[in-house]
């Protein structure tokens, strides 16, 4: 989870960049840019949340149940 974590945090600090560069080109809105932050941070407090235990891990969550 920590690599997940980690990897998100990088991703985010990329499109910071990126978008900011596109958004004055005119090559991206900036709803566009802010709706794409948006969802990364939301990934990144889930997986902050993950790690937390406040929720379960997603490759956890399904395990197979018998009658």
């Amino acid at each position: 989870i920590e690599d997940q974590i980690a990897c998100v945090v990088r991703e985010i600090g990329y499109r910071d960049r990126v978008y900011e560069r596109r958004v004055s080109a005119g090559k991206m809105t900036q709803k566009l840019a802010d709706r794409e932050f948006t969802g990364m941070r939301a990934v990144l407090d889930t997986l902050r949340r993950v790690r937390a235990g406040m929720v379960q891990h997603p490759a956890t969550q399904y395990r197979s149940v018998k009658p």
